[in-house]
């Protein structure tokens, strides 16, 4: 769903509201809305507060909050557990990140430990790369394949739950998740199935969609949805980039010079030799 502009139905339906209104119960005020729209809602509020009414509202923008809040409530298990001054509370103290962000910091070095330190990681890349020779010395390559997709899987449902959640909430269609799917399967491929460089790249994305949200701010007269949408061709072009390798005449341009050629093999994706192969002992045999 694309943002909505600053002529967004948000900032008439507010212009409706009656001017004598004491208490104004607001969920997520400018989900959804450019930086432009944002901007308009909330002088909009303020106004109101400055005439006597009284504002409540929740969002999953700490930022937001911190910008136009008096007072935080916090509530957890539908208690309230916290009153806190809202300029006397800094964003690190109540938590910018989900659970979820530091526990991905913890495995990214873990599953590289996991895959090129550990027996368990040979017997995987075994199974990825020669299921022959590992199913010759006794690894169950079904088995393996069953358990690791399962992990896989798992731990994608569980980056979905944090998007969800902690990003854009909503289990529905959460705004700003379309595509999401798409770009982490190019994030593989950027990757080499190498989990460092999968996350480098997971890295990348991110701060091209902080660096568009920030640059809104920068060029207001350019288009929201411009900034929306430029991580994806970027993303695109390095992807491109990247297999760039497996062409012909940077081959050839490899060869003639050893130092490009060591860049080249070094960055260079390469899948699985057995990816997306089924493998049948019985036909081996």
């Amino acid at each position: 769903m694309p943002s909505k502009s600053a002529t967004s139905y948000e900032v008439v339906l507010l212009s409706l509201i009656p001017a004598r209104l004491r208490l104004l119960l607001l969920e997520h005020p400018t989900r959804g809305l450019d930086l432009g729209a944002s901007r308009q809602v909330w002088q909009h509020l303020l106004e109101r507060c400055r005439q006597g009414t009284a504002i409540l509202f929740s969002s999953a923008d700490l930022d937001e909050i911190f910008a136009y809040s008096h007072r935080l409530l916090v509530f957890y298990n539908r208690r309230l557990v916290a009153d806190l001054p809202a300029h006397a509370t800094s964003v690190e103290a109540v938590g910018r990140h989900s659970p979820v962000v530091y526990l991905s910091l913890v495995l990214i070095p873990l599953l590289w430990w996991w895959v090129f330190r550990t027996r368990p990681g040979l017997e995987l890349r075994a199974v990825g790369e020669k299921p022959q020779a590992a199913f010759a010395r006794g690894i169950r390559v079904h088995h393996l394949r069953i358990v690791y997709t399962l992990v896989g899987g798992a731990l994608v449902g569980l980056a979905g739950g944090a998007f969800s959640l902690a990003v854009k909430p909503g289990w529905g269609r959460p705004q700003g998740a379309e595509g999401a799917g798409w770009i982490a399967l190019a994030l593989v491929i950027f990757g080499g199935w190498h989990p460092v460089r999968a996350a480098l790249g997971a890295y990348l994305f991110s701060a091209l969609q902080v660096l568009g949200i920030t640059l809104q701010e920068s060029f207001p007269g350019m288009p929201a949805p411009l900034f929306q949408v430029s991580p994806f061709p970027l993303m695109i072009l390095t992807l491109l980039v990247v297999n760039l390798g497996r062409t012909g005449w940077v081959q050839d341009l490899a060869y003639r010079y050893p130092g490009l050629k060591t860049w080249v093999s070094r960055w260079q994706a390469t899948a699985p030799a057995a990816l997306g192969r089924d493998f049948q002992p019985e036909k081996e045999g």
